[in-house]
């Protein structure tokens, strides 16, 4: 239970971050979105996993509760719940709330006494808010980069990595063992694993060759040989990251210097 002063704080708060949203323009997330300062990421219901232990902690019905030994542990993150009942939104922060009070003394004075506080103490900053989750509606991040952290980098996402290797590899044919070398290279490299997914999620390559591929190598200044073996995509350790640059279009040559570049993450012109 929770005090009115504390609950107030709490609404007040909640209040503040929804007309922060309301003042940013909606941008809709892609794996490879650029998200400015002014702008919010809204994350369709079909880009989330049902599978992701967050969404089914957050479920209206589903809020976990704590005991007093829950305190003492380190915390990923914390999040709060405004709104009546069958409309209500959850703001989350990617902050730990024992960060740093662990180590320390505290004390409180009432009734003119000075006494030390022996149980876990928390700090809340509910103004800081990453994600809000709102009934019917996209999941608001305001932080990219939480976002992917929680909801597209847990351990039980991570796990679908196969999954995501073997929807390419329907597009595009591969030789043998690649499928396991790039599935090994995704869960340790996140940019190879954002590029992967933006593949899968963008299906630009349904209608691509193998033929087209070559072509793309070639024109970006890569030796096919190394890329392409017996009408197969060869996948290894050493060129899965540049294969999927490639993949994925993220590749740019100077016009004037004919320099390779990456590009990590693209907007629509």
């Amino acid at each position: 239970m929770i005090s009115k002063s504390i609950q107030n704080e709490l609404e007040q708060a909640a209040r503040t971050s929804l007309a922060l949203l309301s003042s940013l323009s909606a941008v809709t997330y892609t794996a490879e979105a650029v998200i400015t300062p002014t702008e919010w990421a809204s994350v369709a219901a079909s880009q989330l996993d049902p599978d992701s232990a967050l969404l089914k902690a957050l479920a209206p019905g589903n809020y976990p509760v704590a005991d007093v030994d829950d305190l003492a542990r380190e915390f990923l993150f914390f999040a709060y719940v405004a709104g009546p009942p069958g409309d209500t939104v959850v703001l989350l922060s990617k902050f730990n709330p024992s960060r740093g009070l662990r180590r320390k003394k505290i004390f409180r004075f009432v009734d003119e006494q000075l006494t030390e506080i022996d149980e876990p103490v928390l700090a809340f900053d509910p103004a800081r808010v990453d994600l809000i989750f709102m009934p019917g509606g996209p999941l608001a991040a305001l932080n990219v980069g939480v976002f992917e952290f929680l909801l597209r980098d847990a351990p039980e996402i991570m796990a679908k990595t196969p999954s995501k290797v073997a929807e390419l590899a329907t597009q595009l044919p591969m030789s043998p063992g690649s499928a396991d070398i790039l599935s090994d290279v995704a869960l340790r490299d996140s940019r190879v694993r954002r590029r992967l997914l933006a593949i899968v999620e963008r299906g630009h390559l349904a209608s691509a060759s193998i033929t087209d591929v070559k072509k793309e190598l070639t024109s970006k200044g890569y030796t096919v040989s190394e890329y392409v073996n017996g009408g197969k995509i060869m996948v290894t350790e050493a060129n899965a990251s540049a294969l999927l640059q490639v993949l994925n279009e993220d590749v740019l040559r100077g016009a004037f210097s004919h320099d390779r570049f990456a590009a990590e993450r693209k907007a629509p012109a």
